[in-house]
């Protein structure tokens, strides 16, 4: 168990973190390059040109980059219509948010993905009404591992560093809280993810979570 009482403000990454969309992520991002590039790209090689939002990626890797912007509506097309067969986010994940919610805990997330694909996600799943402030990949100068997004977060609910908590299922989540000063929790909720940096703490489910 992993004792958080004394922390007020919890943030959170999105993906593979408090949803399992990293499957519709990787499914849109493989036909935007299958049809631009000429590309098969299996997820690592999808998650390795991650860092910036849907728009950067896009932005960085299709060829021609004058497609970019009809390459970037496609990717949101497929994000939509395939939503409900690959995205989703379990009882528990739920569970942890409205304990964190009835506590009077801030709730942030602090995401790579862009705004239009985070509220698209964030209203289908119904983990809208948990999540105090947002903060998307498109919003910040400079994406993880840089910890921009979280200093944001303790700026906004005026939150010392020592009093709020970071979880996140990547290496480079696990950096941005360390960049930003906070404890980081290392999660393995959805799929069993490797880090090469060493979280403060690892969690398997959101049971693991006191509050």
């Amino acid at each position: 168990m992993i004792d958080l009482k004394g922390y007020t403000t919890f943030v959170f990454d999105f993906d593979g973190t408090l949803a399992d969309t990293l499957p519709i992520c990787f499914e849109s991002f493989r036909r935007v390059f299958r049809k631009y590039n000429q590309e098969e790209l299996a997820d690592d090689e999808i998650e390795a040109r991650f860092g910036p939002s849907e728009t950067g990626v896009i932005q960085n890797y299709v060829k021609p980059p004058e497609k970019a912007d009809e390459a970037l509506r496609l990717f949101y097309t497929i994000y939509q219509q395939e939503h409900d067969r690959l995205a989703r986010t379990q009882d528990d994940v739920v569970q942890l948010l409205a304990q964190l919610k009835e506590s009077g805990k801030n709730i942030a997330v602090v995401t790579g993905k862009g705004r239009k694909s985070y509220d698209f996600s964030v209203d289908k799943l119904s983990l809208t009404p948990y999540i105090d402030l947002s903060i998307a990949g498109d919003e910040v100068n400079d994406h993880k591992p840089h910890g921009e997004g979280i200093v944001r977060v303790l700026e906004y609910f005026d939150c010392p560093p020592e009093q709020a908590v970071y979880f996140g299922d990547s290496n480079a989540d696990i950096l941005a809280a360390d960049h930003a000063g906070i404890v980081s929790v290392g999660v393995n909720w959805f799929d069993e993810r490797s880090f090469d940096v060493q979280p403060d703490y690892m969690s398997q489910t959101p049971k693991d979570i006191l509050i």
